[in-house]
């Protein structure tokens, strides 16, 4: 057992992971995955557990590319391995697995969005292009390598056979997406936040495919910006949308680190859900409930 010697220690930080999983509507989702509550008991030994989606992502993806040890069991290693996994550390994984996951969220655009896969060789071309850039000697190589250490020993990516691959969990490519977007904001400030609403929100809000990707940008932003995303949304018309554009923005409130920091947004958003629970036009059932659950939970969460 990892705390027979310390069994107080063991209970405590079992019941610091039980509680922050009950506590969290999205942590209860996540737990349901077995590599997810893996990388959740992995981080809690050591740490509370964050309290938002997208700083957990990105805590679990740094255990996946730097601290779990897959590769231990593995033979005849390559004489690159020492530069993949030296040279090439995991903030720089990470920034390769923006840019894969962002290529492979953008045909969620044009084509169905069930199976999400990249073939080897524009993973391969990704890659290669980061490593040129890097300066890497023999970059197509290299990309060879890192290919295979991303998937045998990282298990961030998955061999899914013939030439394909795709994330180990839809979740990891919906975040490296959203954290695309985020760093190309924030801090490569290649995109504004007008550009961020009117090319990035205004094209997806209605595609539900988007909407993982959506809600997790706005949990990575610092709150002002959240609160104009947020109220872009609620101004769209949805209507024709069964109000998808309601029900995102109540999405990426729940994604925020506290939606209590925007008391006004909210109500704004509580005002809207009530007046689809309230209409005379014809909207579902099923839309009503989804409204009504929203407003009951902001009503047992009562904002400050």
């Amino acid at each position: 057992m990892a705390f027979e010697d310390c069994p107080n220690e063991g209970n405590q930080k079992r019941d610091r992971l039980l509680a922050s999983i009950n506590n969290s509507s999205a942590f209860q989702e996540l737990a349901g995955n077995p590599l997810l509550l893996t990388m959740m008991a992995i981080l809690n030994r050591n740490e509370e557990l964050p309290r938002d989606r997208a700083t957990l992502y990105e805590r679990a993806s740094e255990v996946l590319l730097q601290r779990w040890d897959g590769s231990k069991n593995l033979q005849d290693s390559s004489p690159l391995d020492p530069l993949v996994n030296n040279y090439l550390d995991y903030i720089k994984k990470q920034e390769m697995l923006r840019l894969v996951a962002h290529q492979m969220q953008k045909t969620t655009d044009t084509l169905d969005a069930a199976n999400l896969l990249i073939n080897n060789k524009n993973l391969d071309a990704i890659l290669t292009e980061y490593l040129i850039s890097e300066k890497i000697s023999d970059p197509a190589l290299v990309a060879k390598v890192l290919r295979e250490d991303l998937t045998a020993r990282s298990f961030i990516l998955c061999f899914l056979g013939g030439d394909a691959y795709g994330f180990v969990h839809r979740t990891f490519l919906e975040f490296f997406c959203a954290w695309h977007f985020v760093v190309s904001f924030e801090k490569k400030q290649n995109i504004t936040i007008e550009e961020l609403k009117q090319d990035v929100f205004a094209n997806r809000w209605h595609n539900s495919s988007w909407h993982e990707v959506l809600s997790l940008i706005v949990g990575k932003l610092d709150v002002s910006f959240a609160r104009e995303i947020i109220k872009y949304l609620l101004a769209q018309e949805g209507a024709s949308n069964d109000f998808s554009n309601l029900f995102l923005a109540a999405k990426c409130c729940e994604d925020m680190r506290d939606f209590r920091q925007i008391p006004e947004t909210q109500n704004q958003l509580i005002e809207k859900l009530q007046s689809v629970v309230d209409s005379q036009a014809d909207v579902s059932d099923d839309i009503r409930n989804q409204a009504r659950a929203i407003i009951a939970k902001y009503q047992s969460e009562p904002l400050l």
